[in-house]
């Protein structure tokens, strides 16, 4: 139990500032928040509610099996801490939200990159290789192309950035949502 704020307490119940029944509630809550805080020493590997989410957001990162680290982090501490499990929640309904969105717009991008390369390639047939045969199909093939290496750039900022700064956040005591995701697991 935190000694400083029992003496203060103590002190102001002495003055006339609490009453009794307001000094035994508030002694209450300090011993509750030692009891929680006792609770989060369980998380695994004896770190800190803090640590724990921000490392849980930074594992994202890890190539090929950070998702994977990331879930089984989640689930092995999710009964530890309230903020834990949100975070890990957080955390998953954004990996999904991120292969649907990402499942979405490659079908688009291909599916207009695709229908740009049959015009060129028919334009191309019948001997219109010119500017003039380059038409609006032409003109969608080379967007999709250009917009596949321009979601890729994109796609990987933001794999990188929404991860830290969800670190950032958990380090600071925080939970952090993740934009555009959707509350898969609630």
């Amino acid at each position: 139990m935190n000694l400083k704020k029992l003496e203060k307490l103590n002190d102001l119940r002495k003055n006339g500032a609490l009453t009794e029944e307001e000094f035994q509630q508030e002694k209450q809550k300090l011993m509750n928040e030692e009891s929680s805080s006792s609770a989060a020493g369980e998380i695994p590997l004896n770190l800190t509610e803090n640590t724990y989410m921000g490392l849980m957001n930074l594992i994202v990162l890890l190539p090929y099996i950070g998702w994977i680290l990331s879930i089984v982090a989640w689930v092995v501490a999710k009964e530890k801490s309230e903020k834990i499990d949100k975070q890990g929640k957080n955390i998953l309904n954004w990996m999904i939200s991120y292969l649907l969105y990402a499942i979405a717009i490659s079908f688009i991008l291909m599916f207009i990159t695709i229908i740009g390369g049959a015009a060129m390639f028919g334009m191309g047939m019948m001997g219109m290789n010119g500017m003039g045969g380059f038409g609006i199909f032409g003109l969608l093939g080379a967007l999709g192309g250009f917009c596949f290496s321009g979601f890729g750039l994109i796609v990987l900022l933001i794999l990188i950035m929404l991860p830290i700064i969800g670190a950032i956040k958990g380090f600071n005591g925080n939970t952090f949502r993740y934009p555009l995701s959707f509350s898969f697991i609630k």
